[in-house]
């Protein structure tokens, strides 16, 4: 009997920026990139799942970015890249129903326990979404990624130069996340 692949959930983390202007590239950023390549060296056997998220403005969501950076940087990969219907912006919490919606329409809910991974500073909060939507997570890989000085960030996410006001953030959108009601 073939054992079963694992479910492996890769939390989107941005988009790369334009130096000068800010503006949204449709490349991930450097902070996905790394979680992206810790998931291709680590995970090459099972397929990669890339979570639903944003576009910000330049036409090309994050995960579907992040499937043509992995069918360059790591061919041997599989991946799917979810997407998910709704048009306005998509925080943590809809990366983790976007998800769920994806295992619903293939009448593949609820999913064995996963494997969740996300940047260091986005992890914890990653998984209480992830577990507030109804999945078990078997384990959290947070990935450290540095911060290169040379790459500009989009705009939107102008916080993660600053890694203390990075924190903040997180930690309130956490407190934000852990009051919001379950799925």
């Amino acid at each position: 009997m073939a054992m079963a692949l694992r479910k492996v959930i890769v939390v989107p983390d941005g988009l790369q920026a334009e130096r000068g202007t800010g503006r949204a590239l449709p490349q991930p950023s450097f902070m996905y990139r790394g979680v992206l390549d810790h998931a291709a060296r680590q995970y090459l056997r099972d397929t990669l799942y890339l979570a639903p998220a944003n576009d910000f403005g330049c036409g090309v969501c994050e995960q579907a970015a992040a499937a043509a950076y992995l069918r360059k940087a790591a061919p041997d990969v599989v991946c799917v890249a979810v997407a998910y219907g709704q048009s306005n912006y998509i925080d943590t919490r809809g990366n983790a129903r976007g998800m769920r919606l994806h295992f619903e329409q293939r009448s593949a809910w609820p999913v064995p326990p996963i494997t969740l991974i996300a940047a260091r500073p986005h992890a914890r909060r990653a998984a209480l979404c992830f577990r507030k939507e109804g999945f078990l997570i078997e384990r959290l890989v947070a990935v450290d990624c540095s911060i290169p000085p040379e790459e500009p960030v989009v705009s939107r996410l102008w916080y993660y130069r600053w890694p203390t006001i990075h924190a903040t953030y997180e930690a309130l959108a956490y407190l934000r996340d852990l009051l919001r009601p379950a799925a």
